[in-house]
């Protein structure tokens, strides 16, 4: 018999707690009304930008530009360390030169 109960309450207190949350959600779209806020979002939301008027595929283009400028500090990350023995470990960064 307790085992039927278990369940049962859990599911009683998810139902009542399901409510209770929609209740406080709709006193709290009452008190924005009331206060005159806006709540749909149509009237958040600013008009779009006509096709004309939008610059966002010249933004885009002149992204890409940026990444052609490769050099040796682009190319050639120094790595970290390297380990060179058990417990022993090689600081890289601090080598004389740079190579691959």
């Amino acid at each position: 018999m307790s085992l039927a109960v278990v369940p049962g309450v859990f599911i009683a207190a998810s139902v009542v707690h399901h409510f209770q949350l929609k209740w406080a959600t709709e006193r709290f779209k009452a008190e924005l009304k009331a206060r005159g806020e806006l709540k749909e979002l149509a009237q958040v939301v600013t008009p779009r930008i006509p096709p004309e008027r939008n610059s966002a595929a010249q933004f885009l283009a002149a992204v890409d530009l940026f990444a052609t400028n490769e050099n040796v500090l682009t190319t050639n990350w120094p790595i970290g360390m390297r380990g060179v023995a058990p417990g022993k470990a090689q600081v890289l960064w601090r080598q004389n030169f740079i190579r691959d």
